[in-house]
């Protein structure tokens, strides 16, 4: 089974992740160093700022960027699958199409919770989306987030992202293990941003200590992706 990264960056210029192609080159690069031979590409979408529509034509033109730099032997090794990291807004499952923002041809959905404490109206749109839209959130970087909030995310059933960064932490790390010792986190992401990218030194770091649960970690990770 190879590697998966499920959260990453590296479309070039189309968020605040990669800043050029040279930028997003390098990042691929570095996740084949690491082994990643599947990578979710997942540019932030943010319904107050942006329409789908106008999202999804940068996305293509960076994507088509990206795959014309790329070196054919490093192009043909990976599998590279378009999707968005979604911020959960109060009015984005009232969107008519948010299955367009779906990871590749699944009804899987990356969400990012919002910054703000959550009441019912967050868990009531993640119920919308799922119900609405026949769509299947995947909670993104959950170590970044109140853990007595997420309790109730765990209890929905939804699929769990956690980031690599959070094994390099002695703070979350032991946190995130009991996660997937109970099978409650599900897939792991480099969350990649900038041109060192360091977060593979992570991902590396993160499989090391999710080693007895890798195998499981990365079929988890093709079912999502579909592939």
């Amino acid at each position: 089974m190879f590697r998966i990264d499920m959260h990453s960056h590296i479309l070039p210029g189309c968020d605040h992740g990669s800043d050029s192609v040279e930028t997003s080159v390098a990042q691929v690069k570095r996740a084949y160093a690491a082994g990643v031979r599947a990578i979710h590409l997942s540019s932030h979408y943010y319904n107050h700022k942006d329409d789908i529509e106008s999202f999804l034509n940068r996305r293509n033109r960076c994507y088509n960027k990206l795959m014309d730099t790329l070196d054919s032997d490093i192009k043909d090794s990976v599998k590279f699958v378009l999707g968005a990291e979604v911020t959960l807004e109060v009015e984005l499952a009232n969107e008519a199409d948010l299955a367009a923002l779906a990871i590749g041809d699944t009804r899987n959905i990356l969400i990012e919770m919002p910054d703000m404490r959550w009441t019912d109206w967050t868990y009531n749109a993640l119920y919308e989306i799922g119900v609405r839209h026949n769509l299947k959130p995947l909670i993104a970087h959950v170590d970044r987030y109140d853990q007595k909030q997420c309790a109730k995310l765990y209890e929905m059933g939804l699929n769990i992202q956690v980031n690599a960064s959070a094994f390099s932490s002695i703070f979350t790390r032991g946190k995130m293990l009991k996660l997937f010792h109970g099978g409650i986190a599900h897939v792991i992401g480099s969350d990649v941003h900038g041109k060192e990218a360091k977060e593979y030194d992570q991902y590396e770091k993160a499989l090391h200590y999710l080693s007895v649960h890798e195998e499981e970690i990365m079929e988890n990770a093709a079912k999502i992706l579909g592939i």
